[in-house]
């Protein structure tokens, strides 16, 4: 278990807001800088600087416990994929692609749908 997560294993908003701080990150109103949609609508931002992005997906890794054994091989990356959307409800958003990825049966908070309705993305259920 993280410091980020409550003894059941669950993430609150204000726990990853707490950990894009404690980690440096940043928070973001701008729809096209956003890498993640909280369930009450914000956005991590991914570290924009003249248009190009800084960070990526990965930068979320240590708010979970299951973020350990990501990168080890396949099932560790598909491990934390899931773990990171139960616990925590986020949306990753894929500018790319206009894609708005969740997990397979994963609600939308009305913030969430607010938001990428706004951007114009797909949803897309990616893992299971």
């Amino acid at each position: 278990m993280t410091d980020y997560e409550n003894k059941d294993g669950q993430v609150t908003d204000e726990q990853i807001k707490a950990y894009v701080e404690d980690y440096g990150y940043e928070m973001t109103d701008n729809l096209d800088e956003a890498l993640y949609i909280l369930r009450d609508g914000s956005m991590i931002s991914g570290g924009y600087d003249m248009g190009i992005r800084g960070e990526d997906h990965n930068m979320i890794v240590d708010l979970i416990s299951e973020g350990v054994e990501k990168d080890k091989n396949s099932e560790g990356a598909t491990n934390f994929w899931k773990a990171l959307h139960q616990k925590t409800s986020l949306v990753r958003v894929v500018p790319e692609t206009n894609s708005a990825l969740i997990a397979t049966g994963q609600q939308l908070t009305a913030p969430q749908r607010h938001v990428i309705d706004e951007l114009g993305y797909k949803v897309e259920e990616y893992i299971k």
